[in-house]
């Protein structure tokens, strides 16, 4: 499950989901479609943006 600990604006989560989605569909697994997302989304947003989402399985 991908959530978010905090409330994140529809821009945001939207990029960082279709980020993470691109990674799982090129064949990454989820962990390293999450890690890569965060760190793609770490040179562009600060971590108020990117933080908020955890990975629970």
């Amino acid at each position: 499950m991908l959530m978010s600990m905090w409330k994140i604006s529809d821009r945001e989560t939207a990029l960082f989901m279709q980020t993470f989605y691109g990674y799982l569909f090129d064949g990454a697994d989820v962990h390293t479609a999450f890690r890569q997302t965060q760190r793609d989304m770490s040179q562009q947003l600060g971590p108020y943006y990117w933080a908020a989402f955890v990975l629970q399985q």
